[in-house]
């Protein structure tokens, strides 16, 4: 099992991470008198890395999946156990006092309550005895027209669907498990790759506190941490007619962000680490505008609005 690395929420790791390539884009000159492999490329494959890293489902998105997939197993157990009552009732019917309590043990009655509280593995364990159960005493069950003679289908049918749905729960659970530890390592390479990035950072500008300080981890979280909920939102809207411009599509040129406007045109796009940055807004029938020096305080969400031209 691979265990995180960062000392900080993934929810910081990602705009600290931004943040951190950015003041080596601002100094990448002096980074590259340092060594030649850091250059332009470089920095935008790590903001890949990083974006890549952030669009991989987290926990909740992942257990969303298996949660449903819970219910519905809740949901199937139910009608097993209410079919499984059921062969009671034949049994009652089928066989003196005294036979009814080892038939029924035979159709699995021990694990009744257990299944009944949702333990899956009871559950199937009832659908097992209980289909192995109606086989061997089909003749007896159904003679007088006591048990219809459909019912070993209908029961049948919703063994299978049964065992089918676990297996469906099963395999939700293994993937995951490991949708975890892929997000787990995904960050780990980024803040590794950031740390190694800040250390060279140190040793460049060490004559040089103030800028040196960009390159400190803690420093860089520090910021972060006071801006997560800086950011801008606004209203788009069209140069011909002043309306709101629906599904527009609005990016920070470092490709870390990207937020739509709603179908009044508005939009919203934060947390975002404090800085300056380009942006770039494009929505179809329109002239895609750059917008560039946007300043990003600290903790603040600033009002941008923009208004496009048609094409």
């Amino acid at each position: 099992m691979t265990n995180a690395v960062y000392p900080c929420a993934q929810s910081e790791l990602y705009p600290a991470c931004n943040l951190g390539w950015t003041s080596c884009e601002q100094h990448v000159a002096d980074f590259a008198a340092f060594s030649p492999r850091y250059d332009a490329a470089l920095i935008a494959l790590m903001r890949t890395a990083i974006s890549a890293a952030e669009d991989l489902p987290d926990d909740q998105a992942r257990n969303a999946n298996t949660e449903i997939l819970r219910l519905q197993l809740a949901a199937k157990s139910k009608l097993c156990t209410d079919k499984w009552q059921r062969i009671k009732r034949y049994t009652a019917k089928a066989f003196s006092e005294a036979e009814q309590k080892p038939k029924l043990e035979e159709a699995g009655s021990k694990n009744y309550t257990a299944a009944s509280n949702n333990n899956w593995d009871k559950v199937r364990a009832l659908n097992n005895s209980g289909l192995a159960y109606l086989t061997n005493n089909q003749v007896a069950l159904e003679l007088d027209n006591n048990m219809p003679t459909t019912f070993i289908a209908d029961y049948t049918t919703e063994k299978d669907a049964f065992e089918a749905l676990h297996q469906d729960f099963l395999d939700s659970e293994e993937t995951s498990k490991q949708g975890t530890q892929g997000k787990v390592e995904a960050n780990n390479r980024i803040y590794n790759d950031l740390i190694e990035m800040c250390l060279d950072g140190q040793e460049i500008f060490k004559g040089n506190e103030a800028v040196k300080a960009q390159f400190v981890f803690k420093d860089i979280l520090r910021l972060v941490s006071g801006a997560k909920a800086a950011g801008i939102k606004g209203l788009i809207t069209s140069a011909s007619d002043g309306v709101g411009v629906p599904d527009a599509q609005i990016q920070l040129i470092s490709g870390i962000k990207i937020a739509k406007s709603d179908a009044s045109g508005r939009y919203e796009l934060k947390p975002i680490a404090s800085g300056t940055y380009s942006i770039e807004v494009s929505a179809a029938g329109y002239v895609t505008q750059l917008i560039e020096d946007v300043v990003i305080r600290v903790g603040q969400v600033s009002t941008l609005d923009i208004i496009l031209v048609v094409a």
